[in-house]
């Protein structure tokens, strides 16, 4: 059991190792509460990839286990998907739709526990986490070049600016990152400064 802070917040999370294929990844360590809310204790498991790219680079290394885990998480990205197939189960809802629906009637009283967010549920954060870690990794110009952008939907000017600056496109990402609004919420800050910090470091190299 490994400690470390949420990524998302300023909670001390205990992650467990679990076995994932042929290697582990991490996961959170089990709250027997949350089964009362969502049928099973999804162990973090829809920041699967938020937490062990961050892990990755907590680590302070660039040995088998980190580029082998990179590489699943990356995969995982690229078919749009949270976690893989092999953690799904009849507690997680299969759409945004049914996901909604299931936390309004568990609202209003009618469901005992409510659908787990979706398989497909992407948010940008992942994705940012995933660039910072290649860059940790060591990974050149040339190679984040060939890296895949996130899906449309997700489109934000910052981060798609932020992007095309690391793949050593023409962008105005440090403009924006000058003249855009502070983020309100504490977790946004923290993805900004990573980006921030890594595309720096990018930048230098």
């Amino acid at each position: 059991m490994k400690e470390t802070t949420n990524p998302k917040s300023d909670e001390i999370w205990k992650l467990d190792k679990v076995q994932y294929k042929d290697e582990y990844c991490y996961l959170a360590e089990d709250k027997p509460w949350k089964t009362d809310i969502w049928g099973f204790d999804p162990k973090g498991m829809g920041d699967l990839q938020t937490i062990n790219f961050r892990m990755i680079i907590l680590s302070g290394k660039r040995g088998f286990w980190e580029k082998s885990v990179f590489l699943r998480m990356m995969r995982l990205l690229e078919k749009g998907l949270r976690w893989p197939n092999e953690m799904n189960n009849e507690h997680i809802a299969k759409n945004k739709i049914q996901f909604w629906w299931s936390k309004i009637m568990y609202k209003l009283g009618y469901h005992k526990t409510r659908l787990y967010r979706s398989q497909k549920s992407m948010t940008r954060d992942p994705w940012i986490y995933f660039y910072c870690c290649a860059i940790y990794l060591d990974w050149n110009k040339i190679k984040i070049k060939d890296l895949p952008y996130p899906p449309w939907w997700l489109y934000d000017p910052k981060v798609w600016q932020w992007i095309r600056a690391l793949k050593g496109k023409p962008n105005c990402y440090e403009f924006l990152q000058r003249i855009g609004r502070k983020p309100k919420k504490d977790f946004v800050k923290i993805l900004d400064q990573y980006m921030y910090n890594f595309y720096i470091k990018m930048k230098h190299t």
